[in-house]
């Protein structure tokens, strides 16, 4: 985990980011977490087109570890990242339970990949800032019509998080790129 003073947090949205890599032969007990896994793979397998994630009509979500019990309501920049010895995709994400406007500090950038050898699964998380989305939730908010365009919304958020400029994000997606390439995993 990366954070700025301690203690270390304890939540995955309250610090600076974190990489986590994972044991596959240890997803066993966790077949939520071994289908997050397959997922992944059979996305690497095919390579298949992540626009398809994007659409809010998207029948499933993109793979994500460590498990966040909230629904993923936005899948942007999605792309495909190689690194030495593993691949995966990159995407910035939202996690939400409710239908209100998405704010500048909910923003995630992700990367979930797999070891080439097939032995592990790395997860890393970044939250971002962005300019796309606005500070604090409108004055005029009105929920109720809101939640009739809500679908749109999301489109529209998404077309938004991909036209946007590298440096609409802080940290710049191209820096937390560098971080994800620059890893290497060697199996013991």
């Amino acid at each position: 985990l990366l954070y700025d003073t301690p203690p270390a947090p304890e939540s995955l949205f309250d610090r600076s980011g974190g990489i986590r890599v994972y044991r596959l032969a240890d997803f066993d007990a966790y077949p939520w977490n071994q289908d997050v896994a397959d997922a992944l793979a059979e996305l690497l397998d095919t390579r298949a087109d992540l626009s398809v994630y994007m659409s809010p009509e998207a029948e499933a979500p993109l793979p994500f570890l460590p498990i966040v019990p909230a629904g993923q309501v936005i899948r942007a920049r999605a792309q495909y990242l190689d690194g030495a010895g593993f691949s995966g995709i990159s995407y910035v994400t939202i996690y939400r339970h409710d239908l209100a406007p998405f704010l500048a500090n909910e923003p995630i950038f992700t990367f979930q990949g797999l070891t080439d050898d097939g032995q592990f699964y790395i997860s890393a998380v970044f939250p971002l800032v962005t300019t796309v989305f606005p500070q604090a939730v409108p004055p005029t908010y009105d929920p109720v019509a809101f939640s009739e365009t809500f679908e749109t919304y999301v489109a529209d958020s998404v077309a938004e998080l991909n036209d946007s400029a590298d440096d609409d994000f802080t940290p710049p997606l191209s820096a937390l790129e560098e971080v994800i390439l620059s890893l290497s995993i060697r199996s013991r």
